[in-house]
């Protein structure tokens, strides 16, 4: 079955991994910050990743093996910009074209006030890589 997974998100540092708290104290302003994209990459890549899966079961049959990574930015409304496609690897046009609609089409949410504040008021840049 098609996947996505996290690779990276500009001007914070985070690399493909979630925060978990494990802790019974009030968490620091840091971690809330980590909390907040965290919890932003979740909600992104649930969205991405449900227009894409409905994309490629629909394409099944004309789908080749290979990967292909998506780079683009998400405005704090939510909204996408700049999509491009900076690492493939036996992908053939159709897969570019799916994993282009399923970014665009995605319902992203707006980035909560404590990442807008973080951020300020920059888009946030995300990369993503499908794996067929």
């Amino acid at each position: 079955m098609a996947r996505t997974s996290f690779l990276a998100a500009r001007r914070l540092g985070v690399i493909g991994s979630i925060l978990v708290v494990l802790a019974s104290c009030a968490p620091s302003r840091r971690v809330q910050q980590e909390s907040q994209l965290a919890h932003y990459n979740v909600s992104v890549g649930r969205a991405v990743q449900k227009e894409w899966e409905a994309r490629c079961r629909s394409h099944r049959d004309s789908i080749q093996p290979g990967s292909l990574s998506a780079r683009f930015e998400v405005a704090p409304d939510g909204k996408v910009r700049s999509l491009d496609f900076p690492e493939s690897s036996g992908s053939a046009p159709l897969q570019k074209r799916l994993v282009s609609q399923s970014i665009s089409s995605a319902a992203i949410p707006p980035f909560p006030d404590l990442l807008k504040k973080q951020l300020n008021d920059e888009p946030l840049e995300i990369i993503y890589r499908f794996t067929y």
